[in-house]
């Protein structure tokens, strides 16, 4: 299929809308997937950052550190990877959007992430005590006051918790060990923000610190530093660090060790039925030979000096490994141009959507090397569109700037529509005059016969 610009996510809101069914969209690049994500979010109406179980499009991103590097992903990170695969376990219809590096990495064996989601609903009885250590299996920190995803707190009968599944943290109130309240607050102000029934509790980091304390992880490090011939004083240490139950950097080095099953893939975790969307499939699997070129190349680095690293193979995939793992789903494949050939074996015709660069402002001369924006062109096209009954929209990044541009239009006789406040209600309004909506789209397009100019 034959997309450009923001018509690939123009597309994939459609097919989202009429298949309702799980898609699973890959691109190259992690920022590649992060723009998908947010400009199929604007299409959608929703927002990338709302909590997991109220939205369909969900960002699994990729960790962006050198393979086998002494580093721990950001906790945000990581607990954005979990909640997309929590969507990929317990929701209807999921959109995960990821990237090729995201896809290579093994994750949480699929069993034991299962296992570990917690639900408590009011008037259920509640042992405090056990939520407490299963928090903390879970990577929860104990602190003082819940202001971050990966906080617990507790006071007496409240529990404060803030899952990876939401923007705001749960306050979980007992009397006898019964849930008598549950409520979403605000972290800075502990403004309670209403109640819900039930609240979800799922994992917020890969690597506990409890779970380092263990001798079977001790050992099975232990075991792995003399394979690759590890200074005895740098092995000797890295047991000491191991011991003192606390998080270092690159602890997530360990994950193939600290489950009682060996890691999956994130392919385990696809919904069945999952529809492949994958952008520049090409590109995709250029990129994944490359990443499996790197980590084979820090191994060798690694093993040179030697420092700790797990065997490749525990986590990562090759690029052949998800290629295989790719071929096996339905698939749609995008790409910016559509050649003429007959179609693969049991792939359907291409189509090419006609689509066309999103509306410009144009840049005129004053003085010198000075350029002033003149708004004049922008108008009339617009003032076109509106006149032939198509819906328009300006997607701009906060309130100051749709303050703006709508000043700049009005001063050209344009009334603009700053009343809509999402796409989807856009197209159900039989209200042509051009809109100006709050989002984030990486490029417009414009889709003629359809009636569309973003």
């Amino acid at each position: 299929m034959g997309l450009r610009g923001a018509a690939n996510a123009l597309m994939l809101r459609e097919a989202a809308l009429r298949l309702q069914r799980p898609i699973f969209a890959v691109a190259s690049l992690t920022s590649e997937a992060e723009a998908l994500a947010h400009e199929l979010a604007f299409f959608l109406g929703e927002s990338v950052d709302g909590d997991v179980p109220s939205r369909r499009v969900h960002l699994l991103r990729g960790w962006e550190l050198k393979p086998f590097a002494a580093i721990s992903p950001p906790p945000d990170v990581q607990a954005s990877q979990l909640a997309a695969l929590y969507a990929m376990r317990r929701l209807t219809a999921p959109i995960v959007v990821t990237s090729a590096e995201a896809l290579m990495m093994r994750t949480i064996p699929r069993e034991e992430f299962d296992a570990s989601i917690i639900t408590i609903a009011a008037a259920e009885s509640l042992d405090l005590e056990l939520l407490i250590d299963t928090l903390s299996t879970m990577g929860y920190q104990r602190v003082p006051q819940c202001e971050e995803p990966g906080d617990f707190s507790v006071r007496g009968g409240i529990v404060d918790v803030f899952s990876p599944l939401y923007q705001h943290p749960v306050r979980f109130e007992l009397e006898d060990d019964i849930v008598t309240s549950i409520r979403h607050f605000e972290a800075a102000t502990q403004r309670s923000l209403g109640e819900i029934v039930e609240a979800t509790i799922i994992r917020t980091r890969y690597v506990a610190p409890s779970a380092l304390k263990s001798k079977a992880v001790a050992d099975e490090v232990a075991l792995r530093a003399a394979e690759i011939g590890m200074i005895r004083k740098e092995a000797a240490e890295l047991a000491e660090t191991l011991e003192t139950g606390l998080l270092f950097p690159g602890a997530e080095l360990l994950m193939p060790y600290v489950y009682r099953h060996p890691l999956d893939s994130i392919f385990a975790y696809v919904p069945d039925g999952a529809v492949a969307w994958l952008m520049d499939p090409g590109r995709v699997v250029a990129e994944a030979h490359r990443r499996t070129e790197l980590i084979n190349a820090e191994a060798s680095a690694a093993q040179a000096k030697p420092t700790f690293f797990p065997q490749p193979g525990s986590l990562y995939l090759t690029a052949e490994e998800m290629e295989r793992q790719l071929s096996q789903m339905i698939a749609v494949e995008i790409g910016a141009l559509v050649t003429a050939m007959a179609p693969r074996e049991g792939w359907a015709p291409p189509i090419e959507v006609a689509s066309a660069p999103a509306l410009k402002l144009s840049s005129m001369q004053v003085t010198g090397q000075r350029h002033a924006i003149s708004f004049e062109p922008l108008a009339a096209e617009l003032k076109a569109v509106q006149h032939s009954q198509s819906h328009a929209v300006m997607v701009v990044e906060g309130q100051n700037q749709a303050a703006r541009l709508r000043r700049h239009l009005e001063a050209y006789d344009l009334e603009v529509n700053a009343d809509c406040k999402s796409f989807p209600e856009l197209l159900e309004r039989e209200d042509f005059r051009p809109a100006i909506i709050e989002g984030e789209i990486s490029s417009g397009v414009v889709l003629e016969s359809d009636g569309i100019y973003v």
